[in-house]
């Protein structure tokens, strides 16, 4: 039986879904358990197995187009009821298609495949970086030469490339640009004001902008990069207008003030309002009719209800509507829309930043690389080595604050890669060399163990390791 959703069914299941994501533990509590879905009938899914990840993936986004009628409606519940399936299956899912659209297609001749390589500086990486980057496409490999002081530092490959995304990143969604602001809880959202600033070019820079977090998505990176709430929404469901409860995540005093006056409003008349919105943020004020002559247009028991539902849709919305178009638009051009249909803003954040919780110190332990220069090399150290005992033991003894800044300091994000540091890339490395680390192929994810001695005094080992992590900060300074 086909069956075919109306604009009201789908205008139904969206606002459902919208719903769902405000309240994420009854969802998963009652509909995960009870909302039934063949994840085991695999010849519906003939062509993959999507949901078993257990199975070998190939051609994953042929179940997405071009299916059989009964494949699409499957593919219709993942899309509009996705909540019903859990997170770690449609996080496999997810995946899969990634690394389905990445696998190299063998119809391609070697040679027709050019691999780019982009020369920054390392005062000056977001201004290099978009004057050469903002048109390529992401999607294929490139290389990244690094400049200091006018010369070329040796090395390139995985750990440059990497140092430089996550130098990127911090740099461009810097509010010191002026592209982005952070709300009381430090979380970024578009400046309202940017036009002010950058009025030729503040779109394509918001589309580099989105570039970038798809190509750290594509690429499951996992980065500190608290997102409001709100923006979230934006990314995820574009033209879809957001309701007051999103207002909470922009500016919970505003969303105070007008649910006091939607809860009195024999108080309203007065309080001299009128419909006008006032915007303000770093030093710049701004007030807007909300409707035609606004400004001579009382607020009164008869329309505050109106004046309410058009002051949060200015700011979440008017306000900021270009600058979420072009974001948009950058970060879909790397990642399919279809594809994060799949998450709700709550799930999209983990995807972005991981898994908030403990250190996993024994997955971390197996997923670690230990750096060796050369095969003959007897500096290089082996899981029995005594520093490496010494070091897990003091890893084991910091708390858990301790360890959140152990992983910011060694990977880039307070948080676990979803589903545990095998993702981690390049791998978690303990190195012990006297050279530069910052020059090695996996810097960004190794500590050099500060040149111990081969028997080393485990209170300086922890020493150390306090000092360094004590230096990690978690703002976008």
């Amino acid at each position: 039986m086909t069956f075919f959703l109306s604009d009201k069914e789908e205008r139904l299941l969206r606002n459902l879904l919208s719903r769902a994501e405000r309240n994420p533990n009854i969802i998963h509590r009652v509909f995960s358990d009870h909302v039934y879905f063949p994840v085991e009938d695999f010849s519906i899914l003939r062509k993959q197995p999507m949901l078993d990840e257990s199975s070998q993936i190939q051609n994953v986004a042929k179940n997405f187009y071009g299916a059989r009628n009964y494949d699409k409606q499957l593919m219709t519940i993942l899309s509009f009821f996705p909540f019903a399936i859990p997170f770690s299956k449609r996080i496999t899912i997810f995946y899969n298609l990634l690394e389905n659209d990445q696998a190299p297609n063998p119809s391609m001749f070697r040679n027709d495949t050019r691999r780019m390589r982009y020369r920054i500086r390392r005062d000056r990486v977001f201004e290099d970086a978009y004057s050469q980057m903002s048109h390529a496409d992401w999607k294929h490999d490139f290389d990244i030469e690094i400049m200091n002081d006018g010369r070329v530092e040796p090395g390139f490959g995985q750990g440059v490339t990497r140092w430089f995304t996550e130098a990127l990143l911090q740099a461009a969604f810097d509010p010191k640009v002026g592209l982005m602001l952070q709300n009381e809880n430090g979380e970024l959202y578009p400046n309202p004001f940017v036009s002010q600033i950058y009025p030729d070019s503040f779109e394509a820079y918001y589309k580099f902008l989105g570039k970038i977090l798809g190509y750290m998505v594509y690429t499951k990176s996992i980065n500190y990069l608290p997102l409001c709430s709100f923006f979230l929404s934006k990314i995820l469901r574009g033209s879809i207008e957001l309701d007051l409860s999103e207002l909470q995540g922009l500016d919970k005093e505003l969303y105070k003030n007008l649910m006091y006056l939607k809860s009195n409003p024999e108080e309203i008349e007065s309080m001299g309002l009128d419909f006008t919105a006032n915007l303000s943020a770093l030093g710049n004020a701004e007030t807007v009719e909300l409707k035609p002559n606004g400004s001579n247009v009382p607020v009164d028991k008869s329309n505050y209800t109106e004046f309410i539902i058009k002051v949060a849709d200015f700011h979440l919305n008017k306000a900021v509507a270009r600058q979420c178009n072009a974001f948009r638009a950058g970060f879909y051009s790397i990642i399919d829309q279809a594809w994060v249909k799949l998450f709700d803003q709550r799930e999209f954040d983990i995807l972005i930043q991981g898994v908030k919780q403990d250190i996993d110190i024994e997955d971390l332990k197996k997923n670690t690389v230990y750096y060796k220069m050369r095969d003959d090399d007897d500096r290089c150290f082996t899981a029995d080595h005594p520093t490496i005992v010494a070091f897990w033991q003091v890893l084991n003894d910091f708390n858990t604050e301790e360890r959140v800044k152990f992983l910011k300091f060694t990977t880039s994000s307070p948080r676990a890669p979803l589903r545990g540091f095998a993702e981690l890339n390049p791998r978690f490395t303990l190195i012990n060399t006297n050279e530069d680390t910052s020059r090695l192929p996996s810097a960004s994810t190794c500590v050099n163990l500060l040149k111990m001695p081969p028997y080393p005094n485990r209170q300086l080992l922890e020493e150390k390791l306090r000092l360094a992590i004590e230096a990690v900060t978690f703002e976008f300074s």
